[in-house]
Order: structure tokens, then sequence, then C-alpha cells
């Protein structure tokens, strides 16, 4: 890769690591900006497609691995890879549609976020 590609990277991460940054610095009780509207429904999908994307891919791998024999492993080995699997696609899929709230050990905490962001932002999905 050349100069310019690297930098064009550099940028793209940086750009999407300032996303959080620029939501913990908006006050939530004036309303949104037009711009904040943007970035949440923007940042929203990009996540989903991200989550979703590897999620699938996770729940693929448990397919193909139940289904085949890889290796020549035992059954236990295989089955306890294809729960492996399943467990990280189930938490990509929650992770895409819900999000990931403050406090990153309790559950409540991300459907409130969510919820509220659904009410700030006027999402319908």
């Amino acid at each position: 890769m050349n100069t310019v590609a690297y930098f064009g990277v550099l940028l793209a991460v940086a750009l999407l690591a300032a996303i959080p940054w620029y939501f913990g610095t908006r006050d939530r009780t004036r309303p949104p900006s037009r711009l904040e509207k943007v970035l949440a429904t923007l940042w929203v999908w990009l996540r989903r497609l991200v989550c979703f994307t590897v999620g699938g891919a996770l729940m693929i791998g448990a397919f193909s691995t139940a289904t085949s024999n890889p290796a020549g492993k035992s059954p236990d080995d295989i089955w306890l890879a294809v729960l492996a699997l399943i467990a990280g696609a189930v938490f990509f899929f929650y992770l895409g549609f819900f999000g990931q709230g403050p406090k990153q050990n309790e559950l409540g905490d991300d459907l409130r976020l969510h919820s509220s962001n659904k009410r700030r932002y006027r999402w319908w999905f």
C-alpha cells in the first residue's frame, strides 16, 4: 500500500473513533441537532452492518463445523466449538441490534439506552 492508502485508512479509523467521543459531548437534555441525528443514524446502521455480518459469519462457521469433522476431532470437541461459535453469534446479533450502554456488564442498561435513543432520534427501526 502506498502512503495515500495508509492515510485513508488512518483517517477512517480516526473518524470512527471520534463518533463515540462526539456523542459523549452532547447534552442529552437538549433536542438533538440535525447533524447529531444524521450521525446517530449512520452509526447505528454501520454498527448493525458490521455486527450482523460477523454474527452471520459465526453462524455459518457453527453450521460448517457441526456438519463436518474438521481434522478428525472427537464429537465432544466439535460440539464445544459449535456452542462457542453460536454464543459469539448471539452476542454480535444482540450488540448489532441494541448496542452497548456505558455499563458493559448490565443488559438492562443496553435496553434503556436503546429505548432512549429511539425516542431521542425518533427512530422507527
